[in-house]
């Protein structure tokens, strides 16, 4: 009779012989064969998975994997320090602290969709140069700080119909950048962010969808008072009036500083059909005047940011017609409250708007929501066919 332990000893190489058998190996070649077997297009969608350099590295996984990286349709590179042409590249991506600086002369001939986020210029230069390689781009997208060394740049693209512009600061002065435009084909204009001098060198005949957020750095009062508010008013302004050719407009124009001095518009929206506003502090003239400069608006919609510690201040009284557009057939009001001004708002359009298919008030919660049906019920409607409702906004 063999010792206990011994026993245990042949068991457990039993145990050790059957988990590294030949057939697992066998089955552990075939796994491998049936990813080496797949078709380049399913290896390469694999791979489009991984930063580039790692794509690279599968290389020395197979001699048939060599140049498949080659054929991944995108690149994701992480360097700060390489900046190259590419003839057959479509999308472009630069993010966070790369060095833009290309050479008098080189082409991304294929090249539609540009998108640079926080990267850094060496001067105003630079982005013309990179631009002018670009004979084909379409889309554009910059989202720039006062870090990045732009000052004085221009915009010069004459296939461009998408632009996405977005400017932050960081100090309590006007935003000293000063930016020119020239993109003739442009069909869709977005702004974000603080407004510095932005000027259209053509007008935009093309255009069809504008967006405009203004959101300046310095926030307090007091900072301002300090002399500069007359010239962001103007410059609120003057982009407003550069765009004034949009079919839909979604605005923000910022808060009560922003838009208290400068000129209103001197033209008209006459293209305008959508108008998506939204309501900060007393910026109600500013809706007052684009609803007078647009008279073919067809759809309104008003956003509200201000809440019960940051009411409204007082507004010139809707009076007599004019504010309403006589195509307007949707009205919708989000984030109602039934504040004074609001009422007097939402009661002039159901009077006014004579062709109105549809009236949407929004509130944030349902006992408010009881309380609005009963007041507004009682509104005169122009408009017969009016379908009126009160809905809980979630």
């Amino acid at each position: 009779m063999e010792p206990e332990g011994s026993t245990k000893s042949k068991r457990k190489r039993k145990r050790v012989e059957l988990e590294v058998s030949p057939e697992e190996h066998v089955h552990a070649d075939a796994a491998v064969d049936r990813i080496s077997n797949l078709p380049d297009s399913i290896l390469c969608h694999i791979l489009s998975f991984l930063p580039t350099k790692e794509a690279v590295a599968t290389s020395i996984l197979s001699s048939s994997w060599n140049s498949l990286w080659t054929l991944v349709p995108a690149l994701d590179l992480d360097s700060q320090s390489h900046f190259f042409p590419c003839k057959t590249v479509v999308i472009l991506e630069l993010w966070n602290g790369i060095a833009v600086d290309p050479p008098s002369s080189f082409e991304f001939p294929s090249l539609k969709d540009l998108r640079l986020v926080h990267v850094f210029f060496r001067n105003g230069d630079c982005v013309q140069r990179l631009l002018s390689g670009c004979s084909v781009l379409q889309d554009l997208k910059l989202c720039s700080d006062s870090r990045s060394g732009l000052i004085r740049f221009d915009i010069r693209v004459p296939t461009l119909k998408y632009l996405c512009l977005q400017f932050l600061t960081f100090k309590p002065s006007l935003p000293d950048y000063k930016l020119a435009i020239c993109a003739p084909a442009l069909e869709c204009s977005h702004f974000d962010g603080d407004l510095g001098h932005v000027v259209f060198l053509e007008k935009l005949a093309n255009l069809v969808e504008a967006g405009v957020w203004i959101d300046p750095f310095v926030c307090t009062r007091e900072a301002w008072t300090k002399g500069y508010q007359i010239g962001y008013g103007d410059r609120v302004f003057r982009l407003l009036k550069a765009l004034n050719k949009a079919k839909s407009l979604t605005l923000y124009p910022g808060n009560k500083q922003c838009v208290d001095f400068g000129s209103i518009y001197p033209s008209r929206f006459k293209n305008l059909v959508r108008l998506n506003f939204t309501l900060q502090k007393s910026n109600w003239h500013v809706l007052q005047a684009l609803l007078l400069v647009s008279p073919n608006l067809e759809v309104l919609v008003i956003d509200k940011l201000y809440s019960r510690k940051n009411q409204l201040c007082s507004m010139e009284p809707f009076d007599g017609p004019g504010y309403v557009s006589s195509q307007l057939t949707t009205f919708r009001f989000n984030q109602y409250k039934g504040s004074k001004y609001e009422v007097e708002f939402v009661k002039y359009i159901l009077k006014e708007a004579r062709v109105l298919k549809t009236a949407t008030i929004s509130v944030c919660d349902t006992a408010l929501k009881e309380s609005v049906i009963e007041e507004v019920s009682t509104f005169p409607r122009s408009s017969k066919t009016c379908l009126l409702t009160v809905e809980v906004l979630h």
